[in-house]
């Protein structure tokens, strides 16, 4: 896959062949490369901008080119998965667990290579799976609060660690929110989750992808849903997962106070 640099100089190139007399054949196929090395693997989440001496958001400019790019089926699906958030990301878990309990009763060999076989006959329809590949995310309640404790926090699991657990070959099996709850309690911190926490999003699965209309319903949904929780803003809110923190920090109300 492209560097941020690569990605921008490539479609430089692709701009110059397009407003070039001849559309020669170089153009096709540095356009048909461009759509996975360039866009497909690009995480859009501005990280890249953070290490750029000159903070140039490749992301953005990916994110643009998706959401010219975007066909009506995907924004269907996009427009269905942003109104039925809860009941997809609990699909999805399950769909994990499933896996999960499949892989131990066939083995690795036979769960790889039948994947595969999947795969091929589903022209790649089907997803890929490998032994790393994480199990469903598990219940998340806080602990019980202390009586009389002023340190509060509010903590928002991202999606992605509700959702996915460890893999089997980790020996802690705990979720990462059960990780982070623990933590925070050992900590002396009394843990506020948002109320309605299993259809949250941030908006930046739907961001990234081009899918303004949809991130921009999380964002405001999010937004409202933390300065309740927080007391408009009295208590921090804390986040595990660094390119969702990084785009509330961009979108969300800014009398919120995020750390990681």
């Amino acid at each position: 896959r492209f560097t941020p640099r690569q990605r921008i100089t490539a479609w430089r190139e692709v701009q110059r062949l397009e407003d070039g007399p001849v559309k020669d054949s170089m153009l096709k196929e540095l356009m048909k490369s461009y759509a996975y090395m360039g866009k497909e693997t690009c995480a859009a989440d501005g990280l890249c901008a953070t290490r750029c001496p000159v903070s140039i958001n490749t992301g953005s400019f990916i994110k643009h080119l998706r959401k010219e790019h975007a066909g009506k089926g995907a924004k269907r699906t996009a427009a269905f998965v942003q109104r039925h958030f809860a009941g997809v990301c609990k699909g999805a878990s399950k769909a994990l667990n499933a896996a999960n309990a499949l892989h131990s009763v066939v083995g690795t060999s036979v769960m790889r290579n039948g994947s595969r076989l999947l795969r091929a006959i589903s022209f790649g329809r089907s997803p890929a799976w490998n032994r790393a590949m994480p199990k469903g995310g598990g219940p998340l309640a806080a602990p019980r609060p202390l009586a009389g404790n002023p340190r509060k926090v509010v903590y928002f699991p991202s999606c992605i660690s509700r959702n996915m657990g460890p893999g089997k070959e980790h020996e802690d099996t705990r979720t990462e929110p059960q990780v982070m709850l623990s933590l925070l309690h050992k900590a002396g911190y009394d843990v506020i989750i948002p109320a309605g926490v299993e259809g949250l999003c941030c908006g930046m699965a739907f961001a990234s992808k081009g899918f303004t209309d949809e991130a921009t319903t999380c964002e405001n949904t999010l937004s409202r849903v933390l300065l309740e929780a927080s007391h408009n803003g009295e208590y921090p809110v804390v986040s595990e997962t660094s390119p969702c923190l990084q785009h509330m920090r961009e979108t969300l109300d800014s009398r919120l106070t995020l750390y990681e």
